[in-house]
């Protein structure tokens, strides 16, 4: 049974127990949480220019709407916009049957966004019925009658900016009183921002292995996945296309998902994108690759893509940056296979028979790609300033909009550029957002994650409770190690009788009487479970550790987790102890090596232990004791 780092607890409820925080499990129908509908989400202020926006489609919430020219202004800059909102008149897509209220603001709007809503062409439905808005979370935050008329200075526009209030049951209709952000038990600002942290939490938890006391994430797995999926492989050196004769020439987070030829399923993969990695390879990359092998189209389908982005300061997506993603026939994949570090595919030949599944002159393609990525951003903080700008123009073959929903919850974001290449996504984050540019009526509705709905969610890939976990293990003369909190390269050296010299004397040397060794394991067996240790040596065959015929970890039948301790016999004279694990010793590929050679002899007989770090996926090494007399 594999044994996983995750320390989080999960039960049916869908609540994740971490440290001192708790998690929840979004629903499947709000997978981002009351920000699931929203194409631009941004938690306090939502800055438009009023000069460069002419046009914003879409489903939009702020804590407050103003008209300004940065991402720190919290005033009015321009008294005069010439901005539109919501005008779906030349919409030549279904529009979402809950479109209605489309604008949802925490608090009043401010004076210039107050006149692009009341504009005649603003909040225009498709078949030119009135659109709605929602301003505030109670009649505390309404404009007066005197306010509106010295803001709008027309009766006229003062009536049709107060008839586009939404009501529910002839009633003004606040925050809380809109459904879906009742089904996500939100009715103020703070509590929309608490639940957009509790989304990005939730899936940053999945490729966690380790946290503080606290809850947050001090360690990481590279990837989960579902079924549909075999394998997932990112590049560990600088990978670019510029020998593929196309313009292509910047390095590249390279993601080769390997799909399952024989399911039909839609598929979840969670890859974590660390950015110090490798000499802050993925920080520096210029742009992001995603290939899907051994896919055929009408067979297999496009899976979600969720991608952690950790230990990033920044991530700008620039005029020359790239996102991609390409699929790869069986037969492809076969007759050209993916060779590690190095980009895929190799020749020009190969490039242009790829399916494309984010080319440039089809927004449909792109955008139903872009509605299964998301781009969470769990740990950035910019502080006052933006840490994410999206300002792509360009839209030759190679060069691409960012795709994807971005999960930003703790910087602010700045998106510039024209309509159609800027972005394809969702944009949430719980800090400001300034709005540079036009956003287009089908990037809106046809690029945000889950536009399908069939996002199939991720509870199957959440760790549990129910996998057994070595905790630590004890060695000679103190000496103890988690095998969870292992740091890298490592070593304890024993001299196996006390009369040995061993020059240069070593700072992480032990000594140990020859008479006697002993491991001791403290292993946490989940509640209602009976589990066993397994061992191998080198690359034999698994065996269970069962001295004398019997397994010495008892079931546990109890409702709780149990901590039991188990000692391996004391090692006499003429016996030998061997501590073997699953591949060979020295191979530095390994995550962990533990080897242990113990005999008790006339001669002196030094011991190493040498600790790499481990990878859960894979079973964890036992021991296996061998006697003779």
């Amino acid at each position: 049974m594999p044994l996983q780092k995750s320390m989080a607890a999960t039960n049916n409820s869908g609540l994740i127990r971490i440290g001192n925080k708790t998690i929840e499990r979004p629903s499947q129908r709000y997978p981002l949480g009351v920000a699931s509908d929203a194409t631009i989400f941004a938690g306090e202020n939502m800055v438009v220019n009023g000069n460069n926006t002419q046009n914003m489609q879409g489903e939009f919430y702020a804590g407050h709407f103003l008209v300004g020219t940065s991402v720190n202004d919290t005033e009015d800059k321009n008294e005069y916009p010439s901005s539109k909102v919501n005008n779906f008149t030349d919409a030549n897509i279904d529009l979402p049957t809950n479109l209605d209220p489309s604008l949802v603001s925490a608090t009043a709007f401010s004076k210039s966004f107050t006149k692009i809503v009341a504009r005649d062409d603003s909040m225009v439905g498709k078949n030119k019925e009135v659109g709605h808005y929602v301003m505030g979370t109670s009649a505390n935050d309404d404009i007066p009658d005197s306010q509106l008329k010295s803001i709008l200075n027309d009766d006229n526009k003062v009536k049709a900016f107060k008839n586009r209030a939404y009501q529910l049951n002839g009633k003004k209709a606040y925050l809380g009183d809109i459904d879906y952000f009742k089904d996500n038990k939100v009715s103020t600002q703070a509590q929309a921002i608490s639940n957009v942290t509790n989304v990005s939490d939730y899936y940053a938890n999945l490729t966690a292995t380790e946290y503080d006391a606290d809850g947050n994430i001090t360690g990481y797995k590279g990837d989960v996945h579902s079924d549909a999926i075999k394998s997932i492989n990112l590049n560990s050196k600088a990978v670019n296309g510029s020998s593929l004769g196309v313009d292509l020439n910047g390095n590249v987070i390279q993601v080769n998902i390997d799909m399952d030829t024989t399911s039909t399923d839609v598929g979840v993969a969670v890859v974590d994108i660390d950015g110090a990695a490798n000499d802050g390879l993925f920080q520096k990359a210029e742009g992001i690759s995603i290939n899907l092998l051994n896919y055929t189209a009408g067979k297999q389908k496009i899976p979600y893509i969720i991608f952690n982005f950790h230990n990033f300061k920044t991530f700008n997506f620039s005029a020359s940056s790239t996102y991609s993603m390409r699929a790869y026939t069986p037969a492809q994949v076969k007759d050209n296979a993916p060779v590690d570090n190095k980009y895929y595919p190799q020749t020009t030949a190969q490039y242009k028979a790829r399916l494309d599944l984010t080319p440039a002159d089809n927004t449909k393609v792109r955008y139903n790609s872009a509605a299964h990525v998301m781009n969470n951003f769990n740990t950035i903080n910019g502080g006052d300033d933006a840490a994410i700008t999206l300002n792509s123009n360009r839209g030759s073959e190679e060069n691409y909009s960012f795709i994807g929903t971005i999960l930003a919850p703790h910087t602010n974001i700045i998106i510039q550029g024209n309509s159609q290449y800027s972005f394809a996504g969702n944009i949430i984050t719980n800090r400001s957002i300034y709005l540079d540019g036009n956003v287009a009526v089908d990037k809106a509705f046809g690029a945000n994650f889950n536009a399908d709905g069939k996002f199939p969610g991720t509870s199957d890939l959440e760790s549990t409770t129910k996998v057994p976990r070595i905790l630590s293990v004890t060695l000679p003369n103190g000496v103890n190690f988690s095998p969870e909190n292992v740091t890298t390269n490592y070593v304890f050296q024993f001299s196996l009788n006390n009369n040995v010299e061993i020059d240069p004397e070593s700072e992480t040397m032990h000594r140990l009487d020859g008479r006697a060794f002993k491991n001791t394991f403290l292993i946490d067996q989940p509640a209602g479970t009976s589990n066993v240790l397994w061992s191998r040596m080198n690359d034999g065959k698994w065996k269970k550790y069962e001295p004398d015929g019997k397994n010495p970890l008892q079931p546990n039948k109890t409702s709780e987790a149990q901590t039991v301790e188990l000692s391996i016999a004391d090692v006499k004279r003429r016996r030998i102890m061997l501590i073997i694990t699953m591949i060979k010793p020295f191979i530095m590929l390994a995550r962990l090596t533990v080897i242990t050679w113990l005999m008790a002899s006339k001669r002196p007989l030094s011991v190493g232990i040498y600790c790499i770090r481990i990878n859960f996926r894979l079973l964890w090494l036992v021991p296996l004791m061998i006697c003779r007399r």
